[in-house]
Order: structure tokens, then C-alpha cells, then sequence
């Protein structure tokens, strides 16, 4: 009779569980930056997941309508403030597909919405909006599509500049 195997189960499954509480029983939440950006970018930007908390009246029925909510952070390296910015959103909705494990990222996800961020970025600094993505049930890439100065001058993606940001793998659950 051979026991070894179990033994060896049992010590990789309780090192995970250690490990699983020391990470909850730590407060302060851990942020990494996994934000693959493209080297083209006139800005810097990075995408969050945020949770889509809305307020509603008790007598209201709540909303059936899915929405992804995510918050979009430039940093403007340049001396003049950006006044203006379009992005576009390439995801999915609830429908039904079936997807292979080796899904290729430049594989259209189907449903895309092109927005004018709302935001000013003074000169050498950062700024952040939050978006409602309605009908998303996930975001799997922005292309940043043009970026207006406030001298008059904008930037926009072309074949050979193009500038695309994946939100954030990690999701904050609770942090308090």
C-alpha cells in the first residue's frame, strides 16, 4: 500500500489554503499593474474594473441591465493639457458562445462602444474618469482612439500608431 500520493496532496492543498488566509487576513489591498500598453500611446493610460454600485429607492424595481464599470487613468507626459480624448471598448455581451481555450485577443469580441471621455489632464499631470459600459459582460481591450491638446493639436490611431490598453487583470473584492 502506497500512501505517498495523498501525503503529497494533502501538504500542496494545505500550503494553498495558508496561503489563501494570509492574503485575506492582510488589510491593506495589494494593486499590481499588469496593463500591457502599447508603445505608440501619446499618454499614458490604464484601465480598472470598478464595481457598478447605483443608488435606487426602495419602491424601485432594480435594474435587469448588465453594465461593466470601469475607471480610465491618463498621465500626460507633455507640456500642454489634454482637453479631449475618444476611446473604444472591444468586449462581449450576455449572448451565448462558445469560446476555445486559446481564444486569439485579436479575434473580434463582438460588441464595441466608442466614447469621448469626459476629463481634462493638465500639463505633466494624471487624471481619472469612471465609465458605464452598458450591455458588457466583459471588457477585453480599449483602443485609444485620439487625443485633442489644448494648443489645438490631436493625435490620432493610424495603421502604424495604434494604442490599446487591457483593463486590469486583478479586481479588488473589498478592501476595508
Amino acid at each position: 500500500m502506497n500512501h505517498v500520493p495523498a501525503v503529497s496532496l494533502v501538504l500542496l492543498f494545505g500550503s494553498m489554503t495558508v496561503t489563501a488566509q494570509s492574503l485575506v487576513l492582510d488589510k491593506q489591498p495589494a494593486v499590481l499593474n499588469l496593463v500591457p500598453m502599447s508603445s505608440s500611446c501619446p499618454v499614458g493610460i490604464s484601465v480598472q474594473h470598478r464595481s457598478g454600485l447605483e443608488r435606487l429607492e426602495a419602491n424601485q424595481p432594480q435594474s435587469k441591465e448588465i453594465a461593466q464599470y470601469l475607471q480610465v487613468t491618463m498621465s500626460n507626459s507633455r507640456s500642454v493639457d489634454i482637453v479631449a480624448a475618444q476611446i473604444t471598448a472591444h468586449g462581449f455581451d450576455a449572448k451565448t458562445r462558445y469560446l476555445p481555450a486559446q481564444f486569439p485577443r485579436t479575434a473580434s469580441p463582438g460588441l464595441t462602444k466608442t466614447v469621448n471621455l469626459d476629463l481634462t489632464v493638465k500639463s505633466r499631470g494624471n487624471e481619472s474618469t469612471d465609465l458605464r459600459l452598458a450591455r458588457f459582460t466583459a471588457v477585453s481591450w480599449i483602443d485609444l482612439d485620439s487625443v485633442t491638446y489644448a494648443d489645438g493639436t490631436t493625435w490620432h490611431s493610424s495603421a502604424g500608431k495604434t494604442c490599446h490598453v487591457v483593463p486590469e487583470l486583478m479586481r479588488l473584492v473589498g478592501s476595508r
